[in-house]
């Protein structure tokens, strides 16, 4: 039997995946950085799964593996960000983590 990592059983794809593969474009983008936010018993609970700075544009981003959907509680924690300016998204695949900040790119809020 061969063996996926990046799948769990029944095929579907691990969060932990599509967060490191998001991580990896972030990077590698010039005047980005981007981390993972770990869960932990000192970190608030809800908070998004990636954090970081583009061009100096804070930016929060909760990442779902297609099917699954926000906690109300993670929903309250986006807005929260938002309010205070930062760009704020959820993101099911690299692609829709490009359009985000491609349709930023396009319409700056200021």
């Amino acid at each position: 039997m061969i063996k996926f990592p990046f799948l769990r059983l029944g095929g579907k794809m691990k969060e932990s995946y599509l967060v490191s593969k998001i991580l990896k474009f972030l990077n590698e983008v010039p005047q980005c950085k981007a981390i993972k936010r770990h869960g932990s018993p000192y970190g608030r609970k809800g908070e998004p799964d990636i954090t970081g700075s583009f061009c100096g544009l804070h930016f929060e981003l909760e990442v779902k593996v297609p099917g699954n959907k926000l906690t109300p509680l993670q929903k309250v924690r986006l807005e929260e960000w938002q309010a205070a300016g930062s760009l704020v998204g959820v993101v099911h695949s690299l692609k829709e983590v490009q359009e985000l900040f491609y349709q930023y790119l396009l319409n700056p809020k200021k």
